[in-house]
């Protein structure tokens, strides 16, 4: 199992994006605006809450604005799993992250992810990955009969060179309309062996309420979340900066990678319990809770 800590995107690391970001006009300090009128500041979008709304900036006036969320182009890069940016046949941007080694993208609608890493003028790592349930395209009649059926919605690419020079390309191609969650990217940090029986459920934050007049449930829809429950088998000697590298990132999403190919052993989120259970002089065993962010 994998640890990334993800690296922080924003306008220093940001190259380029073929998704516009034109959710609204941008937001203009001398404009007066209505209630309910809608502005674009720091790749938020913002909704006025009062009239006569002028010389308040978004971001520290709160009793002006209220923020409705992240741009499209900028989506995939909050701290959030159920805002997607949603482009064309391809989402394609282009990133100066540093010297990173893997690229995962969550809760996508694609065919396929490509990430090439290009610098001084050379291309060094160029990797196309199919989204198909069997890890392939279906290009022939035999799979397309008995190749596993479905697509899924992450994929994890590793081996990238670390250049903190180079520029990184990630390319979501889908058929009609591309879509992804989130997209992050930081060195893999090992955390150990997943062992038998990883415990998988979710947290839902629908409203259910019961009419006691009727008998029935009025549901509200809401958002929801993973948790994950699994134990990890590793080394005694590295057992103490194992849990300090989780404390580091108690209050900070980072993604949690199992060692199986499944969507749901792949968390972005945080780490709410680390229990640690010195078994032997060689090996320990580590139980984690993991819980995705909404």
């Amino acid at each position: 199992m994998n640890l990334i800590d993800p690296v922080v995107i924003d306008d220093t690391s940001f190259v380029s994006s073929n998704v516009a970001e034109n959710d609204a006009a941008a937001y203009n300090p001398a404009t007066t605006y209505a209630a309910g009128a809608t502005v674009v500041w720091k790749h938020k979008v913002w909704r006025s809450l009062q009239d006569s709304n002028v010389g308040h900036a978004p971001d520290v006036s709160s009793a002006w604005w209220s923020s409705t969320g992240p741009t499209n182009r900028w989506a995939m890069f909050d701290r959030a799993v159920g805002t997607q940016t949603v482009g064309g046949t391809a989402i394609t941007v282009s990133l100066m992250p540093g010297a990173i080694d893997t690229v995962v993208a969550m809760e996508t609608q694609a065919s396929s992810v490509r990430v090439r890493l290009v610098a001084d003028g050379q291309t060094l790592f160029d990797k196309t990955k199919s989204m198909e349930a069997g890890g392939t395209p279906i290009t022939d009649w035999y799979a397309y009969f008995f190749a596993p059926v479905g697509r899924a919605k992450s994929a994890v690419i590793t081996g990238i060179p670390q250049r903190s020079d180079g520029t990184l390309t990630v390319t979501i191609a889908h058929e009609s309309e591309a879509r992804c969650g989130v997209l992050a990217m930081g060195q893999a940090y090992p955390l150990g062996e997943v062992l038998a029986e990883p415990s998988l459920s979710f947290t839902d934050y629908s409203r259910k309420a019961v009419n006691p007049d009727f008998g029935t449930i009025d549901i509200v829809e809401r958002a929801w979340s993973r948790r994950n429950s699994l134990q990890i088998k590793v080394p005694t000697s590295s057992l103490s900066d194992l849990m300090d590298k989780l404390v580091s990132v108690r209050a900070k999403p980072s993604i949690y990678l199992a060692d199986l190919p499944l969507d749901w052993l792949r968390i972005y989120g945080l780490c709410r319990r680390a229990d640690a259970v010195v078994k032997y002089i060689d090996f320990s065993y580590v139980s984690l809770d993991l819980e995705g962010l909404i």
